[in-house]
């Protein structure tokens, strides 16, 4: 058997066999409908018309066929070519229908079997043929690198030829006919204007050839089938990828996404089909939007309102729950970097490009009190432990701390010779850290003093993190060092650790045991901060990972990625809870609310996005336990790979039958007892 379509109510099916034959089914039964459509040679394809009424079918014997689909007899003479004819469809209407034939589509009158407008030529074997969504034109895709789009009606072409650098294997319209999307074997796909003929945004690729693409029925995602054992999501308005490749045992050749787009399925050459959820993760609440990038969002102690950084020269509070902004717009006359709570939630702090700081009433969004002044743009700008001193890092070679309550700079600028990138309070608030280039420094927070000599790399710091238990400081640099140093004296302690690619990013988790670290090989990796030993698997994205952030507990970290989406996983496996937190462009900060029940995301597509944080396996235990309480009929333990999703579900349901057997005993006993 060559192919098997059901009907368009799904009542029939028509399959085409190599014995020469089509034949129509009852698809409830089984039972042959009517006699076999007969060809002189092997039918390699069948289809129903859009009303159920006909079957056209292509054969090696160099025709196609047009039947009634209820009689099985054949409706107009043989739709003849020169060579074996591989496929035909009807358009959307039922009145026209395509085949494919050697280096020639031709497109016929459904009604008459007579040829409209001229062949469809190509310079090597055609291997698509198919109608737009309307039925007016035709794509085809060929061996000969291109796929072209044609008059359905004249048979001219229209616009010039969607190229490729290797054999085009599928080409499909989007669901309105306003783009297309080809797959070749020279390992990329490739989005056109279906108008123009113009690529849309970059090539998808793959690392082996592509073999077929399909648009989900909103247009708005494609996936990719390839050689290289994945099927992949894409933005089909930006060419950007979603989410991770799904991985197979073989080669990838077919994809389709269902109905509603929330499952794809996809046909291996190992012998299986698998079908994927694709349904994304929606966020809770409405995106918080800004006119530009967004830079920075943060939840503030309680958790009930966020604080966003934009380049469109505003921060924002927003009511966490609804995602309604709170008062106005936090101005500055620049790209605002950094927006930070104070410990109370009352304040915010805010720096800007405009070289300048604020502190703004955290409910009404008043600024309080004049600017906190630098000659330079100031990088970043947070508050002390108790709230009553702030410190800004800026381009002016300084950091500066300031009574926070009167905006008033305390002692000496902290003097460094160059751009300030980092600079904070240590868990005390007696000590400051900062970093400029190849240096970092600790200071004495009440005297602007430097505590010992500088912390010093070969190549610029790339990220600075200070153990909020352990009184240290560690420096990781592009010289592929990550540094450990005394918090109190400014020692190192040990010998540099050396990398293979540069650290960028360093953060500890709240007890100090556990960190997380990302560098150019897109992955963040956890690890223990005692031992220096790996836990778990490495934490992959399909590129680079720029922020981190651990739940209250520790027990699960978020992370942020150029891949445009975030991440949420289990620190003791390095396995991902839920599905990828999606966004538009670049996720460049993302963040737990004090609860670790929510997590806020920024984005470069000026959105930053509220988000339900899955629990953990464990988590997943306690809360199914709390509402079995003591008497459950039988233990409920944690399975084995406690965060895969699907242990979740196997969970859930075991926690769900235990409720019911439960219940069942109750209403045995209480039945007993009357």
């Amino acid at each position: 058997m060559n192919t098997a379509v059901f009907d368009p109510k799904g009542d029939r099916v028509v399959t085409a066999s190599s014995d020469k034959a089509a034949r129509i089914w009852d698809a409830r039964t089984g039972k042959l409908l009517c006699d076999p459509l007969q060809h002189a040679d092997s039918v390699e394809a069948a289809a129903f018309d859009p009303k159920g009424e006909h079957v056209v079918t292509a054969s090696w014997d160099k025709t196609a066929r047009i039947w009634d689909a209820r009689t099985g007899k054949p409706l107009v003479e043989p739709l003849q070519h020169a060579d074996w004819t591989s496929d035909a469809a009807f358009d959307s209407n039922g009145q026209r229908v395509v085949t494919r034939s050697g280096n020639t589509a031709r497109v016929w009158d459904a009604h008459t079997g007579e040829p409209l407008g001229k062949p469809l030529l190509h310079t090597d074997a055609v291997w698509v043929a198919a109608f737009d969504p309307g039925g007016d034109r035709v794509i085809t895709a060929s061996k000969d690198n291109t796929a072209r789009i044609w008059d359905a009606r004249t048979g001219d072409q229209i616009g010039k030829s969607l190229q490729h650098a290797g054999p085009v294997a599928g080409a499909v319209f989007d669901p309105k006919g306003e783009r297309v999307v080809t797959a070749s074997e020279d390992k990329t796909a490739r989005l056109w204007d279906a108008r123009t003929g113009e690529p849309i945004g970059p090539p998808l690729l793959h690392k082996g050839a592509v073999f077929a693409a399909a648009f989900d029925s909103s247009g708005d995602r494609v996936v990719t089938a390839s050689e290289d054992k994945t099927a992949r999501l894409w933005n089909a308005r930006t060419g950007e990828a979603i989410g991770q490749p799904l991985q197979h045992a073989g080669n990838v050749y077919a994809v389709a996404f269902d109905i509603k787009g929330e499952r794809l399925l996809t046909r291996t050459t190992d012998n299986t089909a698998r079908l994927w959820d694709v349904r994304p993760i929606k966020p809770i609440v409405n995106p918080l939007r800004h006119t530009d990038k967004v830079l920075a969002a943060a939840f503030d102690p309680s958790g009930e309102r966020v604080v966003t950084a934009s380049a469109d020269n505003t921060a924002r509070l927003w009511d966490a729950r609804s995602g309604e902004p709170l008062g106005k717009p936090l101005q500055h006359t620049d790209a605002v970097r950094t927006a930070a709570f104070d410990p109370a939630g009352d304040r915010v702090i805010t720096a800007s490009a405009d070289n300048t700081a604020r502190i703004w009433d955290a409910r009404t969004g008043v600024p309080i009190g004049p600017p906190l002044r630098h000659d330079g743009s100031v990088n970043t700008a947070v508050f002390d432990p108790k709230g009553d001193r702030a410190i800004t890092a800026s381009d002016d070679h300084t950091a500066r701390i300031w009574d926070a309550r009167a905006n008033k700079p305390i002692g000496k600028p902290l003097q460094h010779a160059g751009a300030v990138s980092f600079a904070a309070f240590d868990i005390t608030g007696q000590r400051v850290v900062t970093a400029s280039w190849n240096t970092a420094r600790i200071w004495d927070a009440r005297t602007g003093d430097p505590i010992g000599p500088p912390l010093q790399h070969e190549d610029p710091i790339r990220a600075v993190a200070i153990d909020p238990k352990r009184e240290r400081v560690v420096t990781t640099s592009y010289d592929r060092n990550v540094r450990i140093w005394d918090a109190r004296s400014g020692a190192p302690i040990g010998k540099p650790l050396p990398q293979i690619a540069p650290v960028w990013l360093f953060v500890f988790d709240p007890t100090g045991e556990r960190v997380v670290t990302a560098d150019w090989d897109m992955t963040a990796r956890i690890w223990d901060a005692r031992t220096g030993e790996p836990i778990g698997k490495p934490l992959q994205h399909g590129d680079s990972v720029v922020a981190a952030a651990f739940d209250p507990k520790g027990e699960r970290v978020v992370t942020a990625s150029l891949d445009m989406t975030a991440r949420i996983w289990d620190v003791r496996t390095g396995e991902p809870i839920g599905k990828p937190l999606q966004h538009g462009d670049s996720v460049v900060a993302a963040s737990f609310d004090p609860k670790g029940e929510r997590v806020v995301t920024a984005s470069r597509d000026s959105t930053a996005r509220i988000w339900r944080a899955p629990p953990t396996g464990q988590a997943l235990v306690e809360e199914i336990l709390k509402v079995l309480g003591p008497h459950s009929p039988e233990p409920l333990r944690l399975p084995d790979a406690t965060s895969r999703q699907e242990s979740y579900s196997a969970l859930m349901a075991k926690g769900v039958e235990t409720i019911i057997a439960r219940a069942r005993s109750w209403f045995a006993l209480n039945m007993t007892r009357d």
